[in-house]
């Protein structure tokens, strides 16, 4: 987790916006990793740079969260 971290403040750093298949890297690396906070702080941030969720991104969100017993979360953020 701490190279992901790295790298995606390097890009910040440099300017750069993550896009789409960025967000969908960083999201599952921190679902992987139990992270479900930091997850759902990045989610909101990528709707926030209005970068829409994938099909996978939610297909993601709703798989890890719901081993964590978290569903609801991923519903939530489904919704607009």
């Amino acid at each position: 987790m701490l190279m992901v971290e790295e790298i995606r403040r390097e890009m910040k750093d440099e300017g750069f916006d993550p896009d789409v298949v960025c967000y969908g890297i960083i999201i599952n690396a921190y679902c992987k990793s139990k992270r479900y906070d930091e997850t759902l702080e990045i989610v909101r941030e990528m709707e926030a740079m209005n970068c829409k969720l994938t099909p996978h991104i939610y297909c993601t969100l709703i798989s890890r969260l719901g081993v964590a017993e978290r569903l609801n979360e991923a519903i939530e953020e489904e919704e607009p």
